[in-house]
């Protein structure tokens, strides 16, 4: 059950993102032009990071805290996260998608509501 609101929750936050990419960038056309602003990180990695969103703590560099996303530097390229989660962003488009890398996870229950033993599965 707690797996399964995580789950929700997760997804809830996804598409409050997702829609606020979308009114921001209806509401903020004369701004978003798909470069980060001057003085702001416009990259981390393999990802450009265009305005609306931004890295720093500096209100100029995003529009709004939903926006923010974090750049970690101790991965080789360095990696992109949605606001200091464990989200990973793969990348991020102003046409109102943003692809994330996260895990997929589920609890298997018997009939009286006992969590089953994982299934492991060999290659070899």
């Amino acid at each position: 059950m707690a797996a399964q609101l995580k789950l929700v929750g997760l997804l809830l936050l996804l598409l409050l993102i997702a829609s606020s990419v979308l009114l921001a960038a209806a509401a903020a056309a004369t701004d978003v032009n798909g470069e980060g602003k001057e003085g702001c990180l416009d990259r981390c990695g393999n990802v450009s990071i265009p305005y609306p969103f931004g890295t720093n703590d500096q209100p100029h560099c995003y529009l709004s805290p939903g926006f923010l996303v974090t750049c970690n530097h101790s991965f080789n390229p360095p990696k992109l996260f949605l606001m200091g989660s464990n989200v990973q962003v793969l990348n991020i488009s102003l046409e109102g998608e943003l692809l994330i890398l996260s895990p997929i996870g589920h609890d298997c229950r018997t009939i009286s509501g006992d969590i089953d033993p994982p299934i492991l599965i060999n290659p070899n």
